[in-house]
């Protein structure tokens, strides 16, 4: 491990600037909104905050008793959601201070992900289930069942906040933000899903499997 973030122009490929100083493995790495700050979850452990720009460390939230696995910001910027392997951190984004902590999952958080107006956070386990959280009480909202063969589930919101999508092994199933309906069943994959995300219209979903292929999945009629 070079303990390294690159920061890289999306067109050209070319390397813009380098971060160093980091734990031995970054699990994650999250921009706030602004694009002035990196957030990288470590296996030390901790969450560290650093400045694009300048390439300096400013801040290290310390409290999760285990590695993080995921870190996110708020669409505010004031938060940052950390998850590790029995709880996710809600911290103050400015000073490190934990603001809530989110219990549900008994086995290893997936990425969290904020919903788009920053209110509630949706986040799976190795236990095939997806929980939504009340993002400022720390309630647990809603609980998406998948598939109970698999081992883990991925979450994202809809760029409208009205829907979440949801990885099931190799299929990608899409629910109801509000109702916790399943509205869509998507199968393609041979293998694992390892990410996926929204377009930001909301009308396509992109999809990369370990099956070593990229799906691009319409999803207009929803």
């Amino acid at each position: 491990m070079d303990k390294k973030i690159l920061i890289l122009d999306i067109e050209t490929g070319k390397e813009l600037k380098t971060i160093a100083g980091l734990p031995e493995f970054v699990w994650m790495t999250a921009y706030s909104p602004d694009g002035k700050k990196i957030a990288a979850a470590g296996n030390d452990k901790t969450v560290r905050i650093w400045d694009v720009e300048t390439g300096k460390e400013l801040k290290t939230f310390k409290g999760h008793t285990y590695e993080v696995l995921s870190a996110a910001y708020s669409p505010d910027g004031k938060t940052i959601a950390s998850g590790d392997g029995g709880t996710i951190q809600i911290w103050d984004a400015e000073i490190g201070a934990i603001l809530q902590t989110l219990k549900g999952h008994t086995t290893y958080f997936m990425p969290a992900a904020y919903s788009p107006d920053g209110k509630t956070i949706a986040a799976g386990g190795w236990r095939n289930t997806v929980h939504i959280w009340d993002a400022e009480t720390g309630a647990i909202l809603q609980t998406f069942k998948g598939d109970t063969t698999t081992f883990f589930m991925l979450a994202a919101y809809s760029p409208d906040g009205k829907t979440i999508a949801s990885g099931d092994g190799s299929a990608i199933l899409i629910w109801d933000a509000a109702s916790g309906a399943l509205l869509k069943t998507l199968k393609g994959h041979t293998s694992s899903v390892r990410w996926f995300g929204y377009s930001p219209d909301g009308k396509t979903l992109v999809s990369v499997s370990h099956d070593d292929t990229v799906l691009f999945w319409d999803i207009s009629d929803l």
